[in-house]
């Protein structure tokens, strides 16, 4: 894969740690909000593997140790700033240079407050806006976003939407998170109608499947 999607969040002594979820219920076995634990009592828990109760489990880690993993490795890595107006940005910002990756980073928001002080902690950090109604595109356009993530709903209902935000030297980066066919052969074929609507990237859950439609 060429990018991977890493969500941001902070405990309540300003660690930042990767976990999709506001509350570690879903995914550990523990219980309660990230942002009302401290990193040590996060550390006490342990992450429910995907692979069954034999699977090797895990503790949830921070973006340091992600950033030191991926180091290595030739992927982007997109930081979705889940906990806008509480994550420190320019922690973020900070340990992305610290592991040498500042080049390999696409900083997500999805407020203007985030773009704006994103830009002014390093205006040549690559942005995008997670906008939640097609409505605020033009705002984030002028904010000085680089990217606009759309819905891969959007695009069906709109299949020149792309071509716009590109006309306006924006790149446009696709996700397949909303309204997606759980059988495989409907799925293949809606990230085959979304690659042909020329948008820059796409973000999937099914890479394998993404990829065969490039075969």
């Amino acid at each position: 894969v060429d990018i991977i999607e890493l969500d941001l969040r902070s405990t309540s002594d300003d660690a930042i740690v990767v976990l999709h979820d506001r509350t570690v219920d879903r995914t550990t076995d523990g219980t309660g909000r990230v942002s009302g634990l401290n990193l040590a009592a996060l550390r006490r828990l342990t992450v429910e593997p995907e692979g069954g109760k034999d699977a090797a489990r895990d503790h949830v880690p921070t973006l340091v140790e992600v950033l030191e993993l991926s180091r290595p490795h030739k992927a982007k890595l997109l930081l979705d700033i889940k906990d806008g107006g509480r994550l420190d940005l320019a922690t973020v910002i900070r340990e992305a240079r610290d592991n040498h990756l500042p080049d390999r980073i696409v900083v997500g928001v999805r407020r203007l407050a985030d773009l704006k002080a994103v830009k002014a902690i390093d205006p040549d950090v690559t942005t995008l806006a997670f906008v939640s109604a097609q409505s605020e595109i033009d705002a984030f356009i002028a904010g000085g976003v680089d990217i606009v993530r759309l819905w891969s709903d959007w695009i069906v209902a709109d299949p020149a939407a792309p071509a716009r935000i590109q006309g306006k030297g924006r790149k446009v980066w696709a996700l397949m998170g909303r309204m997606v066919p759980g059988e495989s052969e409907a799925l293949r074929a809606l990230h085959e109608r979304i690659r042909c609507a020329s948008v820059d990237a796409i973000i999937t859950d099914t890479p394998q499947i993404l990829l065969q439609t490039r075969q």
